[in-house]
């Protein structure tokens, strides 16, 4: 029995298209890497034979990464992260101040807290109303800016990017 794989993953794939080709009986890598031979006249009418050939050199090799058993083997194997898998018998430990055994991610979540706590007090940017100068708004800086002012609270940009929005001819930009 053939084992419904996700075709999506092949390139030129997309969920209509698979849905056609679940349609027309073909639902694994493998049905797909048989296009390499011959194109069902199925699969005829809904590409071309240069896609399907293309699509049946990726399904080859999720094929052989697979071992031709489709999702099955891996749904049963013990992956990271999957509840028969013990992931702590092997973490690191660390000493804590005091002595005491701690795991090595708690030192690394408090760091940048404190990293950014320092780096925002340093750098501290202005409050910013910031408007567009075109109706249908303009993009800078990561952050689409409407026709209408928005004001932005301090610390929202970095120093380059409240001078790159300054430089900007498209905004009119204002610190508050």
């Amino acid at each position: 029995m053939t084992t419904s794989d996700d075709l999506t993953r092949i390139d030129g794939i997309g969920l209509a298209t698979a849905k056609k080709l679940a349609a027309a009986g073909v639902i694994s890598f493998a049905q797909v890497a048989a296009f390499a031979e011959a194109v069902p006249e199925a699969v005829a009418a809904l590409t071309s034979d240069d896609h399907a050939r293309a699509w049946a050199a990726q399904a080859a090799t999720f094929v052989s990464a697979d071992d031709g058993k489709g999702g099955e083997e891996k749904a049963t194997e013990n992956q990271p992260g999957s509840a028969g898998v013990d992931e702590t018998k092997d973490a690191p430990e660390e000493r804590d101040a005091d002595g005491g055994a701690g795991n090595a991610a708690g030192s690394f979540t408090e760091a940048p807290k404190a990293d950014k706590a320092s780096k925002a007090s340093a750098d501290e940017t202005p409050a910013l109303r910031i408007k567009a100068k075109r109706r249908k708004g303009f993009w800078r800086a990561g952050v689409f800016h409407p026709g209408e002012a928005v004001e932005h609270p301090a610390g929202t940009f970095t120093a380059d990017e409240v001078a790159r929005l300054k430089a900007e001819p498209n905004l009119d930009v204002e610190e508050i």
